[in-house]
């Protein structure tokens, strides 16, 4: 069972629109997996291994940040920062955009909340 689960939209890597996509975040002792689908009730597209993350930047950093490990964001400039987040990993920086800025906050908190369960002793 998820722990937060809805829609946003999410930068392609190698097509760098914006999709909106069904993010689930998933959580238990000592690990957290962010999964994102095309709908809720599509196959899953893609896995984000919680563990694997590095920061979580909320809107108002996103904002400021001059640049981003991997990639620049495409943000779109009708969407406030305070609707924008973006995950950090080793490997990839991944962007999203919510509905709201209670949205984001509430992804931004949900996902900061899952890093706390994973062990980054190893970063």
């Amino acid at each position: 069972m998820s722990t937060l689960s809805g829609y946003v939209s999410k930068q392609g890597k190698v097509n760098t629109g914006w999709k909106r996509r069904w993010l689930a975040l998933f959580t238990g002792v000592g690990e957290a997996v962010l999964q994102y689908h095309t709908s809720a009730d599509t196959p899953l597209k893609g896995t984000i291994d919680m563990g694997d993350v590095v920061e979580i930047v909320d809107g108002s950093a996103c904002e400021t940040r001059k640049s981003f490990p991997h990639t620049s964001p495409k943000w779109n400039k009708q969407i406030p920062s305070s609707r924008r987040f973006a995950v950090i990993m080793k490997t990839r920086t991944y962007f999203f955009q919510a509905d709201s800025a209670l949205e984001a906050e509430k992804w931004v908190k949900g996902l900061q909340e899952a890093l706390t369960l994973c062990d980054h002793s190893s970063v």
